[in-house]
C-alpha cells in the first residue's frame, strides 16, 4: 500500500487532472459556442459583429438607432428589410422614395451621411412588407479632354453647346471601360471603393417613419485593395478660377484617376428652405476627370476646352446666339468655356437662364432664383500598372461648397441688361452652382488700340481665363486718355461698394513632421473651447497651447470622424484666441498611432503670440464684464457685442482698397504688417504702436466669436461670399443662436457703408437683406456632419 504520503500526492494529482480536464472541456464548449455563433450569424450577406465600436462617438444616439455592424458581405449584396405598407407605397422609377419624396433607405459612403451611394430599393414580391435593396448599377462615363493625346471624350461639339456632354442618355455611348467602379468590367450594380458604408431604413415594420433610423454599418469583403488610398487630398480653387487637386504619393502608384461624382443627396419635406433649394435627389453620376502621373493635378489642363477647334466652334456658336438674340432668343444656351468638367451640376436652368432682361432687376431675379445644387465630391484613386490588380480605396472630399468660386462662361442675359448703373466696368458670370456672379471687367491696355468706332480693348471678366472685347467710343480719344478716363470711373465705382476683405494664404506649404511642438504625453485641457465634436475640441486645445503635434488615434478610425483637414479647419476657425486664421495639416501613421501635424500660413505675432493670447483673453474677460449684465437674454447680448463693435471698430479702407479688393490671396508678410486684419486682435486696441482696430470683416467677425464665447452666446464664425456691388467678394460674419433659431450677425456691414448699425443684426438667412446680397456659405468653419445643425446647408 501507498504511505499516506503518496496518497495524498495520488489524490492532489487527480484533483489537478479533474480540473484540467474541465477547463479544457469548457474551453471546447465556448469554442464550439463561439464557432456556432459565428456560423449561426454568418450567411450570404455577411455576419454579424458585437463590436459596436466601428461607430465611434459621433453618431448622435438620440438620433439613430445604431445596429449590429455587418462585415463581410459581397460587393452585390442585397439586403433586406421590413418597412410595412411602405414597400408597395414608393414612388416607381426612384430609389426608393415615398409619394412625399422621402427616402425610404440610402446607403451612404461617410459616417455623416452626407455622400450618397446610388442603390435599387424594390418591392420583395415573396415577402410582404419587405424591400430589398442593393447597388444600382451606373456607367462611369468619360468627361475630359486627355492633354496627352490630345483626345477629347466626347461625341462632338454639338453635345458641349447642349450640356449634353456632361449628362443625359448621350454618356451611354462613352461608357468608361473602367475595371475600377464596373467590378469585372459589367456596368455597375456592386458597393465598391470606399471600405465601409452605412445602410439607413427610415420606415419601420408599422410602415410609419422611424423617429431615430436605423444605421447599420457594413464591409464588403470583395472590395479589397492592393494600395493604400490616397491621403490628405486638398483641393482649391485659384484666383482664375481653376480647380487644383493635390494628395500624398501612394507607395507603388504609377498613376491616379480623378472622378468626379455628383448626385444622390436626399431632399425631404421636412428639410430647411437651404436644404431644398440646395439638395439632390437623383441617382449618382461618375466621371472620369483625369490621369495624372504625379501627386497634383491642376484640372485646367485636363478641361474639353482646350481641345483643337473648340475656339473656333466656340466663335460660330457665339455668332449664332447674337443673331437668334435679335429674334428673341436668348443667350442661355450658347457653350460654356471655362471648367467644361463641371457644367449643368445644378441640375436645371441657371439663375441667367431663368432672367430676362427688362422684365426685373438682376437683384430681384437672384433673391427668387431657387438652386437646386447637385451632391458633388472628389474621388481620387491610386492604381499601379495593372489596374484591375493593383488599386487604392477611393479618397473622396466634397466640393459642394467651392463651386460657387467655379467659373462656368458668361452669363450673357445678365450683360444685356441695361438697366445696372457703370454695366460697363463690371460684368457677368455663371458658376458651377448656377448662380450669376458679378465681376469687375480687368483691362489689358497693352491690347488696346484705337479703331474708327473707339478705343477697342481687351479684358478679363474678372480674374478667370475668359476673355472679351470692349470698344470704349466715348472716353477718349487716344489709349492713354481712355485708360486714365476708365481708370478714374473704375474706382469711383468700387469705392461705393460694400466692404469684405476675406483673405487666404497665397499657397499652402511643407509640414515640417521634424517641430513637434508640445508633449504628446501629457493630457489636454479641453475646458473653454469652441467645438462641434469631442475630436475638434481635441485638437483646438492643443493648438491653444502651443502644441501643433498631436496624437489622434482615438478619433481618426472612428465610423463618425470627420477628416482631420474638416476638423482642423473648424478648429481654428471657431476658437479665436488661437490668433491664426489659415492652417494646414497632414497625418501620417506610425505602427497602430495616427499623428497629426498642424502649420500656420498666417503668423501675425510671431514668437509673442502666446503672450498676446494672453492680453487677449484678459481683454475679452474685461470688455464682457462691461457690456453684458445679469439677467440679459440672448438677443440683448447679441445686440450689445454688436453695438461695441460698431462703436470701437473701424473699417480699414485704405488696406482694403490698396492690397485687398483686387485679390483673395496674400503672401506671409501681408498678416505681419497687418497684424489684426484676420484675426480677434482688435479688441486690444494698439500693440506696438499699430492701431489694431482699424480692421476688416475677418476681425470683426472673429472679435465678435470671441466677445460671444465669454457671454456664454452660442454663436459661430462662417464665411462665405457675398454680392459687394462690383464683384463677389469673400466674406466672413457670424452666426448667431436666439429662440431656437441661427440667425445672422454682420458687425461688419453694420459699421461701413453709412447703412443702419442694425441691419444685419439678428436676421435669418431667408430675409430680403441677406437674399439680396447673394450671400453663399462656406463649408470650411464647422465639420460637415454638423453643417445643418447651425442653419448651413
Amino acid at each position: 500500500m501507498p504511505s499516506a504520503g503518496a496518497a495524498a500526492a495520488m489524490r492532489s494529482r487527480s484533483r489537478r487532472n479533474n480540473i484540467i480536464t474541465l477547463i479544457i472541456a469548457a474551453v471546447v464548449i465556448v469554442a464550439m459556442y463561439a464557432t456556432y455563433t459565428f456560423f449561426t450569424n454568418r450567411n450570404e450577406h455577411g455576419y454579424a459583429s458585437n463590436d459596436m465600436s466601428v461607430y465611434g462617438n459621433s453618431f448622435d444616439t438620440s438620433k439613430y438607432d445604431l445596429q449590429k455592424p455587418w462585415l463581410d458581405t459581397p460587393s452585390d449584396v442585397t439586403f433586406s428589410e421590413n418597412v410595412g405598407k411602405m414597400s408597395v407605397m414608393m414612388k416607381k422609377y426612384t430609389e426608393g422614395l415615398t409619394q412625399d419624396g422621402e427616402p425610404v433607405a440610402a446607403v451612404y459612403t461617410d459616417p455623416a451621411l452626407t455622400q450618397r451611394y446610388s442603390i435599387n430599393v424594390s418591392e420583395d414580391k415573396e415577402k410582404s412588407g419587405y424591400v430589398n435593396i442593393n447597388a444600382a448599377s451606373f456607367a462611369p462615363c468619360a468627361n475630359y479632354y486627355d492633354p496627352g493625346t490630345r483626345k477629347l471624350n466626347a461625341q462632338s461639339f454639338e453635345d458641349i453647346a447642349s450640356n449634353d456632354y456632361y449628362v443625359g442618355d448621350s454618356c451611354l455611348d462613352r461608357q468608361l471601360d473602367d475595371d475600377y467602379f464596373a467590378g469585372d468590367g459589367s456596368v455597375g450594380g456592386k458597393f465598391i471603393g470606399f471600405e465601409r458604408y452605412f445602410l439607413v431604413v427610415y420606415y419601420g415594420e408599422d410602415g410609419e417613419k422611424l423617429a431615430k433610423p436605423k444605421v447599420t454599418y457594413f464591409t464588403v469583403y470583395d472590395d479589397k485593395h492592393e494600395l493604400q488610398a490616397p491621403q490628405n487630398v486638398e483641393v482649391d480653387v485659384n484666383k482664375r478660377g481653376e480647380v487644383n487637386v493635390s494628395w500624398n504619393p501612394v507607395e507603388g502608384a504609377t498613376h491616379y484617376n480623378v472622378y468626379l461624382r455628383t448626385g444622390g443627396k436626399i431632399k425631404t419635406k421636412d428639410a430647411s428652405k437651404l436644404e431644398r433649394q440646395q439638395a439632390d435627389t437623383s441617382a449618382q453620376s461618375t466621371y472620369l476627370l483625369a490621369k495624372p502621373t504625379g501627386n497634383s493635378v491642376n484640372l485646367a489642363d485636363w478641361d474639353p476646352t482646350k481641345a483643337p477647334g473648340f475656339r473656333s466652334y466656340l466663335s460660330g456658336a457665339l455668332d449664332k446666339a447674337e443673331e437668334e438674340f435679335e429674334t428673341g432668343k436668348v443667350y442661355s444656351d450658347t457653350p460654356i468655356y471655362q471648367n467644361m468638367q463641371f457644367a449643368n451640376l445644378f441640375s436645371g436652368q441657371s439663375e441667367d437662364a431663368l432672367f430676362s432682361p427688362g422684365s426685373s432687376s438682376l437683384e430681384e431675379n437672384h433673391a427668387d432664383y431657387q438652386r437646386s445644387l447637385s451632391n458633388t465630391s472628389l474621388l481620387v484613386v491610386a492604381f499601379g500598372d495593372d489596374e484591375k490588380a493593383s488599386n487604392s480605396p477611393a479618397a473622396q472630399v466634397s466640393i459642394t461648397s467651392m463651386l460657387s468660386q467655379v467659373p462656368l462662361g458668361p452669363a450673357f442675359n445678365a450683360m444685356m441688361d441695361e438697366s445696372s448703373v457703370n454695366k460697363e466696368y463690371v460684368t457677368y458670370i455663371t458658376v458651377a452652382d448656377g448662380l450669376t456672379r458679378i465681376v469687375p471687367r480687368r483691362y489689358d491696355w497693352s491690347t488696346a488700340k484705337v479703331t474708327s468706332e473707339g478705343v477697342e480693348v481687351t479684358f478679363n471678366l474678372g480674374e478667370t481665363t475668359m476673355t472679351s472685347k470692349q470698344v470704349l467710343s466715348d472716353k477718349g480719344d487716344t489709349v492713354a486718355e481712355v485708360k486714365a478716363r476708365v481708370e478714374k470711373d473704375t474706382a469711383a465705382v468700387q469705392a461705393a461698394d460694400k466692404q469684405t476683405g476675406l483673405m487666404t494664404g497665397d499657397g499652402s506649404g511643407t509640414i515640417d513632421w521634424n517641430d513637434s511642438t508640445g508633449d504628446i504625453s501629457k493630457a489636454v485641457d479641453m475646458n473653454g473651447v469652441s467645438g462641434s465634436i469631442e475630436y475638434v475640441r481635441f485638437i483646438a486645445a492643443n493648438l491653444l497651447q502651443d502644441r501643433t503635434y498631436m496624437d489622434v488615434t482615438k478619433y481618426y478610425d472612428q465610423a463618425g470622424a470627420p477628416t482631420a483637414k474638416d476638423a482642423v479647419d473648424e478648429a481654428v476657425a471657431q476658437n479665436p484666441l488661437i490668433l491664426h486664421t489659415y492652417a494646414y495639416s497632414a497625418t501620417k501613421r506610425s505602427g497602430s498611432k495616427v499623428y497629426l501635424k498642424v502649420q500656420y500660413y498666417d503668423d501675425s505675432y510671431g514668437s509673442s503670440t502666446a503672450r498676446v493670447r494672453k492680453d487677449l483673453d484678459a481683454k475679452a474677460d474685461q470688455i464682457v464684464s462691461k457690456i453684458i449684465t445679469p439677467g440679459m437674454d440672448a438677443k440683448a447680448k447679441a445686440t450689445a457685442i454688436n453695438r461695441y463693435l460698431v462703436d470701437n471698430f473701424e473699417y480699414d479702407y485704405a488696406t482694403y482698397r490698396s492690397e485687398m479688393q483686387s485679390r483673395t490671396s496674400a503672401d506671409r508678410n501681408f498678416y505681419v504688417r497687418h497684424k489684426s486684419n484676420q484675426n480677434a486682435s482688435g479688441l486690444l486696441g494698439t500693440y506696438d504702436g499699430q492701431k489694431l482696430n482699424v480692421t476688416v470683416c475677418a476681425g470683426y467677425a472673429k472679435a465678435y466669436k470671441l466677445l460671444a464665447d465669454k457671454a456664454k452666446l452660442d454663436a459661430v464664425y462662417v464665411t462665405g461670399t457675398v454680392n459687394t456691388g462690383t464683384s463677389n467678394g469673400g466674406h466672413a460674419w457670424n452666426k448667431v443662436k436666439v429662440g431656437g433659431q441661427w440667425l445672422v450677425v454682420d458687425s461688419t456691414w453694420n459699421d461701413s457703408g453709412g447703412g443702419s448699425p442694425i441691419q444685419y443684426l439678428l436676421v435669418s438667412d431667408d430675409s430680403d437683406v441677406i437674399r439680396g446680397r447673394g450671400q453663399v456659405y462656406d463649408r470650411d468653419e464647422i465639420v460637415d456632419a454638423k453643417l445643418a445643425d447651425y442653419g448651413i446647408s
